[in-house]
């Protein structure tokens, strides 16, 4: 996996199993705007693309490393944001308060 450190697929990844993009954080452009997703202050995480290049070049030359890291990754994921693993939080953190028998 290749991608900026920024937004919400963070939650996903662990820090060392993916390669990531250096990026300044940047205002949208004005015709991004929008009522319901892209707000006239919003920010957007632009790549830079020497770093993007170097991450590709790396991925290209050493593909059994990248793969061992997304098996890994994958691993991780379909341990923690499984339908069984989130069924199992949610019934923790809210079972009790809602009588949830999950």
């Amino acid at each position: 996996v290749i991608a900026t450190g920024l937004s919400a697929h963070t939650d996903y990844m662990k820090r060392d199993l993916y390669l990531r993009v250096k990026y300044d954080l940047e205002e949208i452009s004005q015709t991004r705007v929008d009522p319901n997703l892209f707000m006239k202050s919003a920010k957007w995480a632009e790549f830079r693309e020497k770093s993007a290049v170097e991450n590709l070049n790396n991925f290209y030359r050493y593909p059994n490393v990248y793969q061992k890291k997304a098996k890994e990754l994958q691993s991780s994921i379909l341990e923690t944001h499984s339908f069984k693993a989130i069924a199992k939080n949610y019934s923790e953190t809210f079972g009790e308060r809602l009588c949830l028998g999950i």
